[in-house]
């Protein structure tokens, strides 16, 4: 077959890929914002690229905390550390919004190469993009854009990067810098860890060998981000393992355990139960500040709890979902003030595979109802953004 076949075929089977990540692209374009005022990685990353750590003042408005007389925001500092060659190669015109759309669309392409990696399924990778863009809280996220926001939007980039690096690219270096980088934006994401172990041995007939031949190369890989960390947090705080969290939690005079089994019947109410209560006018649904259920809002979900999980790797894929959202229902916070619920939001690389694969089974039945219920979730977050986009959270 020549160049010129082979490009050919390559173009048939990815243009439907193709032209669905036009239309959400589209679609994001449309719907995000020149700048959003909630942007403080955004405004630490332009002060990073001017050689300071900290802000020059303390905004009332962000999570910020003091810390040797200097101002810092009370957040993992690789959130803003991903924003600085975008501000240095954009400038001061660059606003937070974009960016945050910017990633959650390379993240849809990342995904969709992800599915079109695992053969079983590879079928299903058009749908990827819209199910992650369009069916989940993440429109609203493009049409907002504010700092806690992005923070999952990094995770979810670098995660679906570091899986990507591993099956397609069998980069075992690669997997591993993404990886740290990631769980260094979103420290649930370490949970996700046997995901990208086996991510890395698909189709591999020794699993174990290779594993244990492509481990130095792994942790080698995630040194660096780490260190970049550690260093930064040693430089601002005088502890390079103390969390910027930690040092604004006792600022602010937090108390109580950070993580408890008291707190998992509230958090299973707002990770299950939660939904938009019904309006008798218009708008005729009101999404409360306290979130509301992934599964109510994107109930294209469901089809997880059908998913092939015979299919390499997505047994793992569900695991590593099970234990990350286990963090969450044993930690004090949901993520309010919220539309959906943010924090689950970081399941998401692993979740968009799962529930394609359930679209696979051979019965014809699967796919129908799957196109239902994204159609729905579409339709679903679009109102959801429409009415919330705009609006203060109550």
């Amino acid at each position: 077959m020549s160049l010129a076949d082979r490009i050919a075929v390559w173009l048939r089977e990815v243009w439907p890929a193709l032209l669905s990540l036009g239309a959400c692209a589209v679609v994001l374009l449309l719907v995000t914002p020149a700048s959003n005022p909630y942007d403080g990685p955004l405004r630490l990353a332009r002060a990073l690229l001017g050689g300071s750590g900290h802000l020059d003042s303390y905004l009332d408005w962000m999570e910020m905390f003091r810390h040797a007389g200097r101002d810092q925001l009370a957040y993992p500092p690789m959130v803003s550390f991903l924003l600085v060659p975008f501000v240095w190669l954009l400038g001061e015109g660059v606003g937070q919004p974009a960016l945050n759309s910017l990633f959650m669309l390379v993240t849809a392409g990342l995904l969709t190469a992800l599915v079109r990696g695992i053969r079983p399924i590879a079928s299903m990778a058009p749908w990827a993009a819209p199910a992650y863009l369009l069916g989940t809280p993440l429109l609203y996220s493009a049409a907002n854009g504010n700092t806690w926001l992005l923070m999952h939007t990094e995770g979810n980039i670098l995660l679906a990067s570091a899986l990507v690096a591993a099956l397609r690219l069998r980069s075992a270096a690669l997997a591993g810098f993404l990886f740290v980088a990631a769980l260094q934006a979103r420290y649930s994401i370490a949970l996700a860890a046997p995901a990208l172990l086996a991510t890395l041995v698909v189709g591999d007939h020794r699993p174990l060998r290779t594993l244990y031949r492509a481990l130095p190369a792994l942790v080698g890989g995630g040194l660096l981000p780490l260190a970049v960390v550690l260093i930064f947090q040693w430089l601002t705080l005088g502890d390079a393992f103390l969390s910027p969290y930690e040092v604004g939690w006792q600022e602010w005079g937090l108390r109580g355990p950070r993580f408890s089994t008291a707190y998992i019947g509230a958090n299973l109410e707002v990770y299950f139960l939660h939904t938009p209560q019904l309006l008798p006018t218009f708008p005729w649904l009101r999404f409360g500040a306290e979130g509301q259920s992934l599964l109510v809002l994107s109930p294209f979900l469901f089809f997880v709890f059908a998913s092939r999980l015979s299919v390499s790797p997505l047994a793992v894929f569900a695991a590593c979902c099970v234990a990350m959202l286990g963090f969450y229902l044993l930690y004090f916070g949901t993520g309010s003030a919220q539309y959906g619920n943010r924090y689950a939001q970081d399941l998401l690389p692993l979740l968009i595979p799962l529930a394609l694969s359930a679209a696979t089974r051979p019965q014809r039945l699967w796919r129908i109802g799957f196109g239902l219920l994204l159609a729905f979730s579409v339709l679903m977050n679009a109102w959801g953004t429409y009415v919330v986009a705009g609006l203060e959270l109550e």
